[in-house]
Order: structure tokens, then sequence, then C-alpha cells
């Protein structure tokens, strides 16, 4: 077995609910909290019909996640990439309304 075998691949979903998890815990919080926290309040499916240059049709998919709100108005992001999973973007989504709360910026 090589070295390269070894290393275990960077996931940030799993960071996070680890993260998230750990913190919960720490402050005494149920498990239905923890599951609560986990999960986004609002995750919008869209898709968009565009035109290519070269005269072709597409459809784009597209998500927008809200995290939670109960600290302010949901902060968003804009990710444009084709590999970006939704996975990814709830991420995201979670460490901005910690970020906020944990700074005290009224955004969720």
């Amino acid at each position: 077995m090589n070295k390269a075998e070894n290393i275990t691949p960077f996931n940030p979903c799993s960071i996070a609910q680890d993260q998230i998890s750990h913190v919960a815990k720490g402050f005494g919080q149920e498990h239905a909290t923890r599951d609560f926290i986990h999960l986004p309040m609002r995750d919008y499916q869209f898709s968009i019909p565009v035109r290519s240059v070269d005269g072709s049709d597409k459809v784009l998919l597209g998500n927008r996640i809200q995290h939670n709100d109960a600290h302010g108005p949901c902060r968003s992001g804009v990710r444009f990439h084709i590999q970006k999973s939704v996975d990814i973007l709830n991420t995201i989504a979670k460490w901005m309304t910690w970020q906020s709360t944990v700074v005290d910026i009224h955004l969720g």
C-alpha cells in the first residue's frame, strides 16, 4: 500500500456535520435539535433555459440554499461550477450561518 492510499479524501460535508454535532453535544442539545440544525430551512431548485452562442438550447440547473434565518436574513453566495454538488452548497450555507452568528452579524 502506498502513501497516497492512506490519505482520507477531504469531505467538507462530513466535517461540517461533525463540527455541529460536537458543539451541540457540548451545549447539551437534544438529538432532535441537532438534527434540525443540520438541515437547511429552504432549498430552492430551479432550471433556466438558455440558448448558447452556437445556437443550441440547454437547460441549466441551479440551487439556492438558505440554512437558517433565526439570526437575521439569509446571506447568499453565488457559486457557478458544474462540479459543485448540493451537499457542498448546503455545507457552505451552514458555515455562513455559523460564521455570522459567532461574530454577531445579523445575517442567517
